[in-house]
C-alpha cells in the first residue's frame, strides 16, 4: 500500500492513525492493523506475519529490534494498556480478524476459548479427509516440509533472520552467526521428521547485540517449548 506524506498527515489528523504507544515510537496504527513507519521522510507500510496460532506479529525499531503481537498493538493504541494477567482476545474467535471492534483484553480463559476454537476445528477437518479419503490426508501432508504450524512460525522466525543479516548496525560475528542459524533452519525444516534436538541446537548461541538475544529467546519459547502443538496434523 502506497501512500503519500500529506495522505497519511490527513489521516493522523482525522485520527484514523495514532502513534503506536512505545518508548521511541515513530509508527502509527490503524483500527484495521495497517501499521506506517515514519523513520524516514517517505512513509513506509509494515507488514505482518500470521504464525501458526492464526496470530499476527509484528517486527518494530523501538530503537531496537523488536517483534509485537498486532492485536496488541491495536488494544494499546485505541483501547488502554493491559492490566495484569490480561491477554488480547477475539470476539468471534477468528485471530485474523484484528479490526478493533474484534479485540478485547480478556484472561487466559478467554484466550483458551479462540485457540480450542481453531484446534477443534482442525481436528475436524482432519477426521474429515481421513473418513472420506485417507489418499487425500497422505497427499496433504505430502505437500509440507513439515506441518502447517511449523512450517509458519519458522518461516516468520526466518524472515526476521533475513531482516537481521543486512543490518548495517550488526557486528560481523553477529552476522555469521545468524547466517548459520539460518542454514541449520532451512535443514531442519526440508525434511518430513522435525528433529528437536538440532531444533534446541540453534538456539545454543550467544551475540553480541542484545535484541538479536531477546529475538531467540522469544522464538526458543515458540519452536522449541511448544513442540507438542507440531506432533499433530
Amino acid at each position: 500500500m502506497v501512500i503519500t506524506p500529506a495522505e497519511i498527515l490527513q489521516r493522523i489528523e482525522a485520527k484514523e492513525y495514532l502513534m503506536i504507544n512505545l518508548e521511541n515510537s515513530n509508527y502509527y496504527i490503524s483500527r484495521r492493523g495497517e501499521v506506517f513507519s515514519l523513520n524516514k521522510p517517505e512513509p513506509r507500510m509494515i507488514s505482518a506475519t500470521q504464525r501458526g496460532s492464526g496470530e499476527f506479529s509484528i517486527t518494530l525499531y523501538v530503537p531496537e529490534l523488536k517483534v509485537f503481537n498486532l492485536a496488541d498493538l491495536i488494544l494499546r493504541t485505541f483501547k488502554r494498556e493491559p492490566k495484569d494477567g490480561e491477554l488480547a482476545c477475539y470476539s468471534n474467535c477468528e485471530p485474523q480478524d484484528v479490526n478493533i471492534s474484534n479485540l478485547y483484553w480478556g484472561t487466559s480463559i478467554d484466550r483458551n476459548q479462540w485457540r480450542s476454537k481453531k484446534n477443534m476445528a482442525r481436528s475436524k477437518e482432519v477426521v474429515r479427509i481421513t473418513k472420506n479419503s485417507p489418499e487425500a490426508l497422505a497427499n496433504q501432508g505430502a505437500s509440507y516440509y513439515c506441518n502447517k504450524p511449523f512450517f509458519n512460525d519458522i518461516l516468520v522466525f526466518m524472515i526476521h533472520l533475513n531482516r537481521l543479516t543486512i543490518q548495517n548496525d550488526l557486528c560481523i560475528e553477529d552476522k555469521n552467526i545468524l547466517q548459520r542459524c539460518l542454514d541449520q533452519l532451512s535443514e531442519i525444516a526440508s525434511i518430513s521428521v522435525l528433529n528437536f534436538k538440532k531444533l534446541e541446537a540453534v538456539f545454543e548461541v550467544e551475540f553480541e547485540t542484545m535484541s538479536v538475544n531477546e529475538l531467540f529467546t522469544e522464538y526458543k519459547d515458540v519452536l522449541v517449548k511448544n513442540r507438542k502443538s507440531y506432533l499433530n496434523l
